[in-house]
């Protein structure tokens, strides 16, 4: 799918992650690395590692005893979550900022992207195969990243997307976002992913969330944990803003998911504990 031209400069301009950030998506995506590998390559960011310290330390993680040293801090958090405050602090505001073109409020974005890297990895421990709960996790940070790019161009068809989705003339977001614009907030994402140098199973995890059955065999299973997390997420109220109102679950995921109405309540109840506990310290 070719991008429109505007979409495509856009992309090019966007700055780089860090280079700090980068190598630390890669560690997550490789099975074999260890926590030393984490805490090696955030020592290198002097304000990364000063922020984790400090979130080791705040109200929501501080178990009486100070952290002062960025190992700890890694072991206390979990390096999932360090992953994720390295992503949110290379980020800036692209994933924390308004989406006028989705009518989503600042913030709501990495809101849903929060809930939904929690949700990704409760739903990987239950595969039947190996999914990596930390791998899921960075993916669910990363998977609507498309969104922020998108939304300027969608905005230009505000009236017309309204229209549409009263009528129910599409079965899904992303399917009037093609339709509109000429091609979807997964297939922007997959383009960011190239232009950051993600490792391929996270750029495959961005593409192909909402169509999990379009991926390749051997990235299926974490590509259905992100479509069912982000279900999980919508169901949890946080979706973003108008692309939350239509959503189909691929029942694919019955392959490689041990899932039933009952598992998948409980996951919702784990996700909204997770996220009140941590909403503080990531959005301060």
């Amino acid at each position: 799918m070719n991008l429109p031209p505007a979409i495509e400069a856009q992309i090019r301009d966007i700055p780089m992650i860090s280079e700090v950030a980068t190598k630390l998506l890669n560690i997550v995506a490789n099975p074999k690395h260890s926590v030393k590998n984490v805490v090696t390559v955030i020592e290198q960011d002097v304000y990364l590692t000063a922020r984790i310290i400090r979130v080791a330390n705040s109200a929501a993680f501080n178990r009486g005893n100070e952290i002062t040293s960025i190992q700890r801090a890694v072991l206390h958090l979990g390096e999932s979550f360090v992953t994720g405050i390295a992503i949110k602090t290379s980020t800036g505001e692209m994933l924390t900022g308004e989406l006028e073109g989705y009518d989503s409020p600042e913030g709501e974005l990495w809101r849903h992207c929060l809930q939904a890297a929690f949700a990704a990895r409760e739903v990987a421990k239950l595969s039947k195969g190996r999914v990596m709960p930390d791998q899921a996790y960075t993916a669910g940070l990363l998977m609507d990243v498309g969104m922020a790019i998108m939304s300027g161009h969608i905005s230009k068809h505000s009236v017309e997307i309204i229209r549409r989705l009263d009528s129910g003339e599409h079965a899904d977001f992303t399917e009037m976002e093609r339709d509109t614009i000429g091609v979807d907030h997964a297939q922007v994402g997959w383009e960011l992913a190239a232009h950051w140098t993600l490792p391929e199973s996270l750029a495959i995890g961005i593409r192909d969330h909402h169509h999990p059955s379009r991926a390749p065999e051997e990235y299926r299973p974490l590509v259905y944990a992100l479509h069912i997390a982000d279900l999980i997420a919508r169901m949890a109220g946080f979706g973003v803003g108008s692309e939350a109102l239509q959503y189909s679950l691929d029942e694919g995921y019955l392959a490689y998911y041990r899932l039933d109405s009952k598992n998948i309540s409980e996951l919702m109840l784990v996700v909204m504990d997770e996220f009140s506990k941590v909403e503080r310290s990531l959005f301060s």
